[in-house]
This record gives C-alpha cells, structure tokens and sequence, in this order.
C-alpha cells in the first residue's frame, strides 16, 4: 500500500490492529473488502420493491462461493422515507434491511450501505426525489427529513457487527444534468440550490465578467449553460454543496464516507478540465475515501479501445492521483471494467480479449492502494420497470380486480389469479422528466414484455388482452395471447413503444389464468461476471482468482520502519499498548505540516474517557480527547517546529486504567491508556 506517513516504527506494531477496526473481526487496514452490490434478479431501482427473500439465503451464500465478503446495499432516501412533511417511513423496508444484515452476518458477509440513493419504484414518495435533492441546504424542512432518515438507517444496522460504513456519492445529488435546462429552469435551481447565496462572497462585477453578461442583482444570476464560462463558478459551488451536506449527514451517520467525483469536467475551452480534488478528503471528516472506475477515466473516449497495459497503468495512475489529495483509505466501490449504459458507447473501452489481462494486472494495484474493490453486480440484471414483478410485497403497485394473490404448492412463491372478466392493472413511470427530456430515444428503442401464464388447475383456457395507454387514454400498444395448460408458460411481446407514463391492463375472459414474473425493460446491464442465464463470462475465472488474492494478500503496515526500527519508539507492549506515555522518531514531510495520531481503544470500555498530548522536539504542540473505538487525531505543527529530517515526538496520556476496570473477568494487570495505530506527518 501507498505510504500515507512517514514514520519509524516498530515491526510489532502491526500486531494492535486485529483491534483496530470498525466492526468486530474485520480490519480495513489489513484486511480486503471484496464486495459486489446485491440487487438479487433485478436491477437497483426496482430492487426493493421487487426481490424474492426467499431467496436472499441462496444469493448470499453464492457470492460467498465466488469469494466475495462483503455485500452493498442501495438505500434510497425516497421509498424508505415516504414523507417528509410529516416525516413518515415505508416500515417493510426496514424490515427487509433489517432481515439481510442479519442473514449476512450469520453467513458470515460483511454490510456497507450506500444511503441516499435516488431511485426507487415501489413506494409513492413526496416529494420526489428531485424536489429533495436541489432544496436539502435550503429548505429546513427537508434537510431535517434527511437527517431524520439517516438516524433512522444507522439505528438500524449500528448494532451489527458485520455492519462496515456507509456512504453518499455525489451521483445522488446529480447537477450536471443543470447546465442543459432552459434559462428560467437554470434561474429556479439557482436559487432553489443555494448557488445564488453562495456567490454573493464575489462582487457581482466580478462574476459578470466570469460570465460575460451584466447582472445588476444576484438574484438574476442563473446555473451557467454547458461549457460556458460560469461553469468554473457552479463547479466549486457544486463541490462546496458535496462537502457541507456530507458534513451535516456524518454527525447523525457517524460511519460515513462519499463517492467522490473523480472524472474531470469540461470547461468552456476544450483544453481545459475542471476536477474536483478539493472533495476528495471530505473537509478531513472522514478515513476512508470511496472512489469508481472505467475504463474511460483518462482516456480519449472517442470510441476508442485501449490495451490491457494501458487501462492497467491508467488505473494505477487514477489511485496515485486521489492519493496526492487525501491520506484516506480508498475503497472502489463500483470497478466498471466493462459497462454498457445508454448514451455512454463513445467511452473508451478496454479491447474484449484483453479484460481478463487487465484484471490480473490489477490485483496489485487494488490490494496495494486500497482497501479492496466491489462490483456493481455479481451477474448481469435486467432493468426491469414493473413494481413488485412476482407480488412478493403483496398487491404493492397492482390493481387486481375479480382475482386474488395466491400461494404456490411450496407456500413461499406468490401469484396472481385472475378470474373471467377479471384484470390487473399497473400505472408504469419510466422517467419523470421534471427538468428536461428523457435520456431515452424512444425512436430506436423498444421494451421487451414478459410473464408466465397457465391456466389454474381444472380450469378451461382463457384469453388474455394486453393493453398500454398514456396518461390521456390513448393507446401505446395492444396485445392477445390464449392461454391453456397446467404449467407455465412465458408470454413475450419484443416491439412494446417506449413510454413515459402509461397505465398496463390484462384483462381475462375465459377460465381461470395464474400470472407471475412480469418484466418490462429494454435493456440488460451488463457489469456482472455472469451473464443474464447465470453463464460465466469470459473474465469470471479472474474476478474468482482475484478476490482469491485479495483474500490472502495482508496488507502491510502503512507506516516506514526504518533500519533501526525495533530501537525507535519506547512506551509501547507487544501488543501495542501504551502505558501513558510513547516516544520516538518520525521522518517529516517537506509539504505538510499536519501530524497525524491514530489510537483505538476497545468499543467494550464504555466509561473510559482520556486526553492526550503531543510533543514535537519537547515543544507542546496540543491536546485531543479520546474515547472507544477509532480515533484519527490532526496536530497543526508550525514550520520551524522541526529539523530538516526527522523530530523526535512524545505522547502523553491523562490517564492509565486496569483492563480490569472494564471487564471484571480481566487479568491483565497491566496499566494502559490506548494502543497506538500510528503516528506521523501526513504527506
């Protein structure tokens, strides 16, 4: 790994951190996480409206098969908050969060959230999410619904140990798509964000100049158009939101990082990119840094292919680069090595015969400058737009009329029976184009619609009549199909026109039919290992072979031991254990004048309370409280505070305590204060 301080230090100071981590028996700093999100047969926006839990046993123990340990689960802020004004809650979801960290922690699978996320289709939400998203900063009323659902999400996995972290990522609070709204819409959002408030810290001659047009009020001014020269302004703007929203959120999800944006943006001279590396240390908040890949990062992304050497010394480049920037932990949450999303096919690609070669080689990069990597699935998904598919929510997002659910023989699997005359509506929101167009082309796309059909048992053949109209009536497709038999059957239709906004109907006439399993999509994501049957890809055998070295791949210390290592540092046991005081020698950082301290103390001493201080070259420097659990301290130490090479620093402790203290079954007589994880400048 990367180093992230200089320090000399014991070799036997690795052996404290088994202690040092976030949750019980798993340690970030020496162990990987290998993780893939978990969408179970469908894809994330309609996941939890739409998964079967009994088949979350089954799931789980597969992607433990494939070596992963570790499952991300997307938590959207609308569908598990159905209101903010009352604040009210769609409880089965909580029950459903609730029942796979339980699961996973018994198959012994670790838990990281991805909170915030935007899309979900089950639960009516309102606001939407839009609504939310440009007025969290500004409009009291949501962010406190905000904050009151991330309370809600922590105290709902805080108590499992197998719980990691949790994240935000900048994708959730999207204000790229801005820059190509009309004006008045681009004027709204300006205020509506906060943009205008923030740039009265300029004068407003200045920012008519940035702009080149002559604003006689703040409130005239709106989010610049794409590539022009304003958007310089609503990037920093942007950036400055990310950083005061995830600083709000941390205090009530105290185990909390972001997905930074790592791809550079366009400014209005091609030449030129605008990146955004003020986040990229989250305002010092957090330890770990969460990032992405593909293979269009750094790249021409003009339709190109590049070689597996080539996207291998790219992706190197890219953890280099975020480490210049942050001494964080870095996790990659989404490795996108092959990706097929819409309006996205000029990125660069890696050359298809050379993706195995590219993830071979970059097993060294992930297990050296990370701490480890997910996919975004394990197998390919469908982007399936119906609501609860196979009625495992009950009736959620149906209309049944002359029928009933049902259960099958094995009294798990859900049904639907529809009797003569009978009908089963759905109202079907593709997209709610609240500030601009659909990003789908409706003139060289089609939706594909499945189901399984037969007819109930005793009963007579029936027919069907499919129909799809708009919000007005109109027609968008008609469709017949007789059905007969005992056994199920699948019912397709290829040439469905794409729509926005249409309400579904199956109409029965006849004997008694049994539906399941509805599925409405015009495309496949293709990220997984495995292809949409459940066959394994091409690189398959190196995503196994990878988490495989993942796993036995130890990290090492992330601190220099220097060539007299075992003489450098005083105060600390074997264990790693200070007895009030430590001292030795550190190496100093030429740009950097922030020391770094990083102490645990067991989560299990619940009345310990402690204050350190630092010495650098006997001179005091400061003074932090410590408590249980994690502690990453920052000591600003003035130039002239330390030679040219190195300083010889103290850490002094308040107090001391018998383990005995906290654990009466203890007999380690010993007196301690913290065990010490590292110290040092940061580079």
């Amino acid at each position: 790994m990367k180093t992230k301080y200089n320090i000399i230090f014991p070799v036997i100071l690795g052996l404290c951190f088994f202690q040092c981590q976030p949750s019980a028996g798993f340690d970030l700093r020496h162990e990987n996480i290998i993780g893939t999100h978990y969408t179970s047969s469908t894809w994330a926006p309609s996941f939890w409206s739409n998964f079967d839990t009994n088949e979350i046993y089954d799931d789980f123990n597969e992607i433990k098969a494939n070596g992963f340990n570790t499952i991300i689960l997307v938590v959207p802020w609308v569908g598990f908050q159905s209101s903010i004004t009352p604040v009210a809650y769609h409880e089965e979801y909580f029950q459903l969060l609730d029942r796979m960290c339980r699961i996973s922690r018994e198959l012994g699978l670790n838990i990281v959230l991805r909170v915030g996320y935007v899309h979900e289709m089950g639960v009516k939400s309102n606001p939407g999410y839009v609504e939310r998203m440009i007025n969290v900063l500004t409009d009291e009323k949501i962010l406190d619904a905000w904050l009151n659902y991330l309370d809600r999400i922590n105290k709902t996995v805080d108590n499992y140990d197998n719980f990691l972290f949790g994240f935000l990522t900048w994708e959730d609070f999207f204000f790229l798509d801005f820059f190509h709204y009309n004006l008045e819409t681009r004027k709204y959002l300006s205020l509506k964000t906060g943009y205008q408030d923030y740039l009265k810290q300029y004068k407003l001659r200045d920012i008519s100049d940035i702009y080149g047009e002559n604003f006689s009020s703040y409130t005239e001014i709106p989010v610049p158009a794409y590539k022009t020269p304003g958007v310089k302004l609503f990037y920093e703007f942007w950036d400055n939101f990310l950083i005061t929203l995830f600083e709000k959120s941390k205090n009530h999800f105290p185990r909390l990082s972001m997905e930074v944006r790592v791809d550079c943006d366009p400014s209005e001279k091609d030449s030129e990119y605008i990146c955004h590396k003020k986040v990229f240390d989250l305002g010092g908040k957090a330890d770990i840094t969460v990032i992405y890949y593909n293979p269009a990062w750094g790249s021409a992304n003009n339709g190109d292919q590049i070689t597996a050497d080539e996207a291998a010394a790219r992706f190197q480049r890219l953890i280099e680069w975020v480490g210049e920037s942050t001494g964080n932990l870095i996790f990659i949450d989404q490795f996108n090595f092959v990706d097929n999303t819409p309006g996205f096919e000029h990125n660069t690609k890696i050359i298809p015969g050379q993706v195995p070669e590219f993830i071979n080689k970059s097993a060294p990069v992930i297990n050296n400058g990370t701490i480890g990597y997910s996919l975004w699935s394990m197998k390919d998904v469908r982007a399936n737009y119906i609501i609860n598919n196979s009625f495992e929510r009950d009736n959620q997002g149906w209309q049944i009329k002359n029928g009933q659910l049902t259960l099958g023989k094995d009294n798990k699997v859900h049904r639907v029976r529809l009797e003569d005359k009978g009908e089963l509506k759905q109202h079907i929101i593709i997209a709610i184009p609240e500030w601009g167009v659909s990003s789908i082309d409706r003139e060289q796309l089609f939706f594909k619609f499945l189901f399984k059909a037969k007819s109930a048992e005793g009963e007579q053949p029936a027919d069907l009549k499919i129909k799809i109209s708009d919000n007005k009536g109109n027609s968008i497709f008609q469709g017949n199909t007789a059905i007969s038999g005992n056994s199920f059957t699948t019912i397709a239709f290829d040439k469905v026109p794409v729509f926005l906004d249409g309400l579904l109907s199956i109409e029965n006439s006849g004997g008694n039919v049994v539906l399941d399993e509805f599925e409405l999509y015009y495309r496949d994501q293709e990220n997984g290992i495995y292809d949409i049957s459940g066959n394994p890809k091409s690189f398959c055998g190196n995503i196994i072979q990878l988490n495989q070295y993942l796993a036995a791949g130890k990290k090492i210390a992330e601190y220099y031991t220097g060539k007299n290592a075992g003489e450098a540092i005083d105060g600390l046991y074997d264990d790693g254990w200070a007895a009030g005081q430590v001292s030795g020698i550190v190496l100093t950082a030429s740009n950097n004048r922030d020391f770094i301290v990083e102490t645990f103390v067991p989560d299990s001493w619940q009345k310990y309370n402690n204050k350190i201080t630092l010495m650098i070259n006997d001179v005091v420097i400061g003074s932090a409280n410590i408590s249980p659990g994690y502690n990453k301290l920052h000591f600003a130490v003035k130039t002239g505070n330390e030679p040219k090479e190195s300083v010889s620093f103290k850490i002094i402790a308040d107090k001391v305590y018998l383990p005995s203290h906290f654990n009466a079954d203890s007999r380690d007589k010993r007196k301690l204060s913290f065990i010490l994880v590292g110290a040092g400048f940061k580079k």
